[in-house]
């Protein structure tokens, strides 16, 4: 009996200590993605797997606890989107989810597993703008190496992105979030498929699915309300929710979404009594979905809720604060208003508040009466209907007792008031619940609401515990906590709601705890600490400890009272002086009362013995130090003891003493001028060399000299080594003789010993070095079906430095090249690596196999036999049945051939998939083996076909009539099959992929543009311009045919535009004149404002007498006259220009006119021009049905008035953008303006004369109204 309870003992003590995990933490280092799995102790059975598309890399570690049942991880960095770890019952599985393909692996390093993922070393730079969908996945895909199918329903639709420096997987996560709104899943090889929702979810029993969500409170919501088998992550950085689920989970996100309102959070001050506000928000939070906080201080409430929401209460602030500020109402008739609500409280407080109208609420009726005044009856009708504060429509139906929690989150969520929801009936497990909302309200969420409580049905349980004595509410809040369950007491009964395997688990873990006594602690601990307090308290006390770092609270059990208390004294202790427990094993053969003598004497800890372990307790410092020692003495084998004399003249050898016992963990008894060392053997020597150290430092001992000859090799550097001494050891001399090939060391003893220790060192290292650096070619014998690959991937693991093995079959012969030092271990691994491979080749096996029925049994046991060597094989013909007996490996590729050829025979008798109607097909294919399909096609067709590349995909299909040609479209568009017509015989091939193919081009036109066209495509371009040569390689001939198309057009010149123009400055009306003329007529003499004329004789010139007398005698007119004349239009400028298409034309004519202004600020003059004159800039672009878009500018100017000496302008511009056709003409008219022009003609001398000059002088003005007029022809010119 006692060894039965010694059993149960130990396996209790062995389930108590084993490992936990701590945590899992992501990491980024240099080109890895790291996922570091921690555990309190180091795992030993461990072992990791990758799904067969190489999407999902699995690690398991056998016998590792954990608390809670599941938990997710998000990365979403390079190829991990997210970890999922969970408690699998006897272990723990951490999967890692890639978003493409990519290799996992793991490394133990102590209490850590590594999980390693490496990312794209390649950096792109990417811009897509308005590109197709499926071409910017396929460009992606190419540069990952991965199989993609776009979805016809997807592939057609555009996007834009623009990424630098990322990695090719960065950026193809990046398109489907931009994107958005699709799903994702792989095929079993790894060919990953793209589309609708339900176009995977018909192909896939879970995949990933891409949410936009932009506020994270809706994505924990969604998280608590959906069951936690789906793995959801959001990134905030990317306002996504990634979601890997059943497509009944997809439908929950996606119905959620549907009907959330986005949440906002918005600060409003008011001015109002704070208690106001909070009557005010008390209510409306009755009637509407948000939350609010209020900051009385600032007089401040912060709101959040969906936008109409936070709208309508801000609204009713302001009402509230401007209602406040009115003056005393007068009376006014009133009349009684009576209607039914859904809160009769709350929409009572609401009208007193915001309308001033005083109401009434009987909430046992749902009534409330007004008193409202007669002229403002609307205004509460109004308010009432806006709010819906009516009881309005009233839905009924049922739930289960313990969905009413669940129920409300669902309603908040959904932006609906609890208030609004009533449960009615309550019978046994059934509540009727009533929901009073608009119509239309509850017609939306409903169908949502229906569907979540039937999945939560499906994934959920409430489990009902009877507790058999009292339970703490922090443990029930520990257990909650722990598991992710809902855990509430009603009596004496728990009831734990929550997910299948939660609920389980919780329930276990509560059972367990009912049969102990169970004590809290409120501390704050350090997780590395925890483990070595549960040993000791188990060791000690014999109780158990958990630790709930949420919480911040230390749970502590046992079956017995008394020690539960003691446990929980002591640990108040050792926590509250931030003392540290350490344990070590104990060993036989070193006395523990002895150890505690040593411990206690060196260090201030307190050493207790538990068991087979020695607990060691103090502060951190001083355990550590401890620890160390204790692991000296305890790795030695047995301990020994040495005197050592000590001196006379050494007065204190007890302080040297302590100091050498304290530095080597020895301990020491000082009788009659001798020392007594004991510890373990190497400790012991080390206390002697030190003790002799510190003698010599105290100057009483002599070392006496010594002499020792080393030999050395010619190879051996021993100038190095004579310098490198000289640098150590100072007092010792070396010296080398080369013809005897010794060196000698003189000095004092120790340190010649010391050297030449060194020396024998230095010397193996360099024959080591030595025999490295030559190699040993091996040839090996080996067996017939030598399995090759497991060898040489044996080998490699095992010795590194192999540098080349070769096999040759027909020989049967290994190569290896090794090092020399290695060779014989070489030898030695291919001998056990024969020997088990003979092993396992003994093993005998034998199996049963059905025999496919299109197959001849004897003709197929011939062929096995001759396939297989050592293979026995009995035939039942009769009942369709053979045994094939032999090596288990050979057995096992001879029955799956057998399987392969009868799966075959299967597939070509089920070939019903294709019908043909009226020249058309209909296909009805799943999982259907590509090959076969097309082949069926065509022989329903009567189409002659030919494989060059026999397909290996396999398809789902589903069509109805659809033509041959189209069918051949389908498949060419997503597996990349060529489908060429030759001779009338289909043939089928694979475009090849020869990538290092060069191509030349001769480019005469439009250079850069068709070189940055083959870069986009992924070549690379190897041009000379002068020649207009270019070079092409890195693309498939696919490529290179889609690029000859478009080169081929871009190559061209472009077209070129001749452009004539005529400006015409018009006038708009006849030049009028005004004009006034004096003139003065007599005999001999005719003078006037337009000229003057005198006759005379030279006898009369000297009588000026008769002169005057003639000019006082002759007669004197006075004319004004107006003119009118017509004028001709003035043609400015005709110029004509020839530009090539997109480059802009610009003529000029007319005057640069130079001023000086100082623009520096520093008072240096600057010359500047003013052109003015005629201006014309045209640029053409020419489109391909050869109409002509034109952006015009003509502008007219003349020098206008000086200002400060800065010419001014007259102008008339004009601007357009338009589109001719070939060879039209533009004209642009309206441009007027008004000139005048004055003139004046005048007598010489007279016409200067002051007062009576103006009778000598005409002038005349000219205004005229001028109108410019541009006439433009544009043709386009082939260059």
């Amino acid at each position: 009996m006692k060894k039965v309870l010694f059993g149960l003992f130990l396996l209790i003590v062995g389930a108590l200590f084993s490992a936990e995990l701590v945590g899992v933490l992501p990491r980024i280092e240099e080109d890895q993605v790291l996922i570091e799995i921690q555990i309190s102790s180091p795992v030993e059975d461990i072992s990791a797997e990758m799904n067969s598309s190489r999407t999902v890399f699995s690690v398991f570690l056998k016998g590792i606890q954990m608390k809670i049942s599941r938990f997710m991880v998000p990365v979403g960095v390079g190829p991990v989107e997210g970890v999922r770890v969970v408690n699998v019952g006897n272990g723990v599985m951490v999967s890692a989810s890639l978003l493409v393909p990519f290799p996992g692996s793991y490394e133990l390093e102590g209490n850590r597993v590594i999980m390693k993922f490496q990312r794209s070393k390649e950096r792109i730079d990417v811009s897509f703008e308005n590109m197709l969908f499926e071409d910017m996945v396929k460009y992606l895909a190419e540069r990952l190496n991965l199989n993609v199918i776009v979805s016809e329903s997807v592939k057609n639709a555009t996007t834009s992105l623009k990424l630098n420096n990322v990695t090719p997987e960065d950026a193809l996560r990046d398109l489907l979030v931009t994107f958005g709104e699709v799903a994702y899943a792989y095929f079993p090889d790894g060919t990953m498929f793209i589309g609708k929702y339900e176009e995977v979810s018909g192909r896939f029993q879970r995949f990933w699915g891409i949410y936009k969500v932009k506020d994270q409170t809706v994505a924990d919501r969604i998280k608590s309300l959906i069951s936690q088998e789906a793995m959801i992550d959001y990134l905030p950085s990317k306002s996504v929710l990634f979601v890997y689920g059943t497509s009944e989970e997809h439908d929950l996100v996606a119905s959620l979404l549907s009907v959330s309102p986005p949440l906002q959070q918005k600060e409003v001050s008011f001015s109002v009594e704070t208690s106001k506000v909070e009557e005010l928000l008390s209510a409306l939070k009755s009637v509407y979905q948000f939350e609010y906080h209020l900051l009385k201080p600032v007089s401040r409430v912060i709101l959040v809720g969906d936008s109409e929401t936070i709208a309508k209460v801000e609204r009713y602030l302001k009402i509230l604060e401007t209602g406040v500020e009115q003056m005393e109402p007068q009376t006014v008739p009133t009349k009684k208003f009576v209607f039914y609500a859904y809160d009769p409280k709350a929409a009572a407080s609401l009208i007193k508040l915001i309308l001033g109208i005083d109401a009434q609420a009987y909430e046992e009726m749902n009534l409330v009466i007004c008193q409202v005044p007669l002229d403002r009856e609307k205004d509460l009708v109004d308010f009432i209907a806006q709010n819906n504060l009516e009881l309005g429509n009233t839905y009924y139906f049922d739930v289960k007792k313990s969905e009413e929690t669940f129920l409300k989150e669902v309603l908040q969520f959904l932006g609906i008031p609890v208030s609004r929801m009533k449960l009615l009936n309550i019978d046994g497990e059934n509540v009727k619940v009533s929901l009073s909302v608009p119509k239309s309200v509850y017609e939306k969420i409903y169908p949502v609401l229906e569907k979540l409580l039937k999945f939560r049905r499906k994934n959920f349980t409430v489990r009902a515990l009877e507790l058999k004595q009292d339970v703490q509410s922090e443990l029930l809040e520990a257990i909650s906590r722990m598991y992710g369950v809902l855990v509430n007491k009603v009596g004496n009964f728990v009831f734990v709601e929550g997910p299948l395997s939660s609920v389980d688990s919780a329930v276990d873990y509560l059972n367990k705890i009912q049969t102990r006594y169970t004590q809290f602690l409120r501390i704050s601990l350090k997780e590395e600490s925890l483990e070595d307090l549960k040993k000791f308290a188990l060791a000690k006390y014999d109780v158990e400890i958990d630790y709930f770092p949420a919480l911040k609270m230390l749970m502590i059990s046992g079956t017995d009272e008394s020690k539960v208390q003691e446990a929980v004294e002591e640990l108040k202790v050792i926590v509250s002086e931030e003392k540290t427990v350490r344990f070590v094993k104990k060993v036989e053969t070193v006395p523990s009362d002895r150890l505690k003598a040593v411990l206690s004497q060196l260090y201030d800890v307190s050493v207790e013995e538990l068991g087979n372990e020695i607990a060691v307790i103090g502060s951190e410092l001083e355990v550590k130090s401890a620890m160390d020692l204790l692991q000296k003495i305890l790795s030695s084998k047995e301990m020994v003891q040495t005197f050592v004399e000590l001196p006379k003249w050494l007065q204190d050898p007890e302080k040297v003493l302590d100091i050498v016992a304290r530095n080597t963990g020895v301990v020491y008894e000082v009788m009659d001028g001798i020392a007594l060392l004991e510890g373990p053997e190497e400790s012991v020597k080390k206390a002697q060399e030190q003790f002799k150290v510190i003698l010599e430092k105290l100057g009483e001992v002599r070392t006496e000299e010594t002499v020792k000859f080393l030999e050395i090799d010619s190879s051996f550097p021993v100038n190095e080594f004579v310098a490198f001494s000289e640098e150590l050891y100072p007092d010792v001399l070396c010296i080398t003789l080369g013809e005897l090939k010794l060196l000698v060391l003189k000095g004092p003893s120790e340190s010649v010993e010391k050297l030449s220790d060194i020396y024998r060192s230095f010397y193996e290292r360099h024959q080591k070095v030595l025999e490295e650096n030559v190699l040993d070619r091996l040839t090996l014998e080996v067996p017939a079906g030598f399995p090759f690959d497991q060898f040489k991937t044996f080998l490699e693991v095992l010795i590194p430095e192999v540098k080349q093995v070769v096999y040759l079959d027909r020989l049967n012969l290994v190569l290896v090249e090794v090092p020399v030092f290695q060779s014989g271990k070489v030898k030695k691994l291919l001998d056990s690596f024969l020997e088990k491979e003979q092993e396992v080749s003994k093993k005998k096996a034998k199996r049963n196999v059905s025999i496919p029925s299109s197959v001849d049994p004897a003709e197929l046991s011939a062929y096995l036999k001759e396939l297989f060597d050592g293979l026995e094989i009995t035939i039942f013909p009769k009942m369709g049945q053979m045994v094939v007996e032999g090596p288990e490996d050979i057995v096992e590729k001879a029955a799956g051939l057998i399987e392969e050829e009868r799966e075959k025979a299967l597939t070509r008798a089920k070939k019903d998939y294709v019908t043909v109607s009226n020249g058309k097909l209909s296909i009805r294919a799943e999982n259907v083996s590509l090959y076969d399909l097309i082949r069926e096609a065509a022989s329903e067709l009567g189409v002659s076909i030919m494989f060059v590349d026999s397909p290996s995909e396999t398809v789902t299909m589903r069509v109805d009539g659809i033509t041959w040609e189209k069918f051949l479209d389908l498949v060419s568009q997503n597996y990349g099959y060529l489908f060429d017509l030759k001779n009338g015989v289909y043939v089928v091939s694979k475009p090849k992929q020869d990538l290092a193919k060069r191509y030349f081009y001769d480019i005469p036109h439009n250079f850069d543009q068709i070189k940055a066209l083959i870069e986009f495509y992924g070549g690379t371009v190897y041009v000379d311009s002068l020649n207009n040569f270019m070079v092409v390689t890195g693309i498939s001939e696919t490529i290179k045919k889609e690029l000859d198309r478009i080169i081929e057009n871009l190559k061209r010149p472009t077209k070129q535009v001749e452009i004539s123009a005529k400006i015409v400055d018009k006038s708009l009306i006849d030049i009028v004149t005004k004009e006034r003329r004096l003139e003065l007529g007599g005999t001999g003499v005719n003078l006037g404002s337009s000229g003057a004329s005198m006759s005379f004789s030279v006898t009369d010139y000297l009588d000026f007498e008769e002169i005057f007398g003639d000019l006082l005698n002759s007669s004197l007119s006075l004319r004004f006259s107006d003119q009118k004349s017509d004028t001709l239009d003035d043609i400015l400028a005709s110029p004509r220009i020839v530009t090539t298409g997109g480059k802009e034309a610009k003529i000029l004519i007319g005057d640069r006119i130079p001023y000086v202004t100082d623009t520096n600020g520093d008072g240096t003059p600057e010359v500047q021009f003013l052109e003015t004159g005629i201006e014309l800039s045209i640029t053409p672009y020419v489109r391909s049905d050869d109409t002509i878009e034109l952006d015009l500018f003509v502008k007219a100017s003349e020098p206008g008035n000086y200002i400060n000496e800065v010419p001014g302008e007259r102008t008339r511009e004009a601007q357009t953008h338009l589109i001719v056709k070939n060879n039209s003409t533009i004209v642009i008219g309206g441009l007027i303006r008004e000139v005048t022009n004055v003139s004046e003609s005048k007598l010489p001398f007279f016409g200067d004369l002051p007062i009576i000059g103006q009778f000598f002088r005409t002038k005349s003005e000219n205004k005229e109204k001028r109108d410019l007029m541009i006439f433009v022809t544009v043709r386009v010119v082939e260059p």
